[in-house]
């Protein structure tokens, strides 16, 4: 017989569990999200179909936008995103 132990997981510092999702209505059924650094007061942008309202979030909550996802091709996810990337600037890592 093959004795468990349980899994422990490492704790993470306090900087890295601080992350906040807002979520944007962006259409009748459908939103972006903003997945907020609090530390440092960035964000994520999580299918920004309509930049102008993402980035109204964004300044409403004080965080700026620093990157931008999008979880698949469908124009309701992906719409902003010619917009998105014309607006900001996009810095190689």
């Amino acid at each position: 017989m093959i004795a468990l132990r349980p899994l422990r997981l490492p704790r993470l510092p306090f900087q890295y569990r601080t992350m906040k999702v807002v979520p944007v209505p962006v259409r009748d059924d459908n939103y972006a999200y903003l997945l907020i650094d609090e530390h440092t007061n960035t964000a994520a942008a999580v299918d920004p179909y309509d930049v102008a309202k993402v980035s109204t979030a964004a300044e409403t909550h004080g965080v700026q936008i620093v990157a931008a996802i999008t979880t698949h091709h469908h124009f309701d996810h992906s719409g902003g995103n010619k917009v998105s990337a014309l607006g900001y600037i996009i810095e190689n890592f």
